[in-house]
C-alpha cells in the first residue's frame, strides 16, 4: 500500500522518522507542509475536542496524546508550551531545506496560491476547502 499524504496528530508525532524513512528508502522527496493557527484558536480547539472525546481507553490515541503532550488529559499550560516548542522544531529541523517545508496559515487565508506552487501542481478553479471547522 502505498500513500500520497499524511496527515493531523500522528504525523506531528512522528514527522522526522518519517522524513528520515522518506530519505533513505525512497526514490522521492518528502515534502511537508506544516500548517498552523493562531495559538489562542487552537487552544480552544483542544479544549472542545478533549471535552467532547473525554477520556480514552487504553488506546492509540492514549499513547499518541502522552507523546504530544505528555498528558491524556487538556492542560492549557502544557499544551501551549508544547506547541510553541513543536513550532520552533519543526523550523529549526528544516531550516537547511527550505524547499521540503511550506508553512501555511489556512485560516489566516492561505490556499491554493501558496500551496500549489510548492507541489508543482496547477491551482484548481474551485475553492480552498475548509471543511474541519467548528460545526462541521
Amino acid at each position: 500500500m502505498t500513500y500520497d499524504a499524511l496527515n493531523d496528530s500522528p504525523v506531528a508525532a512522528v514527522y522526522k522518522d518519517i522524513d528520515t524513512y522518506v530519505q533513505d528508502h525512497l526514490t522521492l522527496d518528502g515534502k511537508f507542509i506544516y500548517t498552523f493557527r493562531d495559538e489562542n484558536r487552537w487552544i480552544t480547539s483542544c479544549e472542545a475536542h478533549w471535552e467532547k472525546t473525554g477520556e480514552l481507553p487504553d488506546s492509540r490515541a492514549t499513547r499518541l496524546r502522552m507523546e504530544l503532550f505528555g498528558t491524556v488529559e487538556f492542560n492549557e499550560k502544557i499544551f501551549r508550551a508544547k506547541n510553541r516548542k513543536h513550532d520552533e522544531d519543526i523550523k529549526k529541523y528544516f531550516k537547511d531545506r527550505p524547499d521540503d517545508l511550506l508553512v501555511m496559515n489556512i485560516c489566516e487565508g492561505d490556499g491554493w496560491e501558496v500551496l500549489c506552487p510548492f507541489l508543482d501542481e496547477s491551482i484548481p478553479n474551485k475553492p480552498f476547502p475548509k471543511l474541519n471547522t467548528r460545526g462541521h
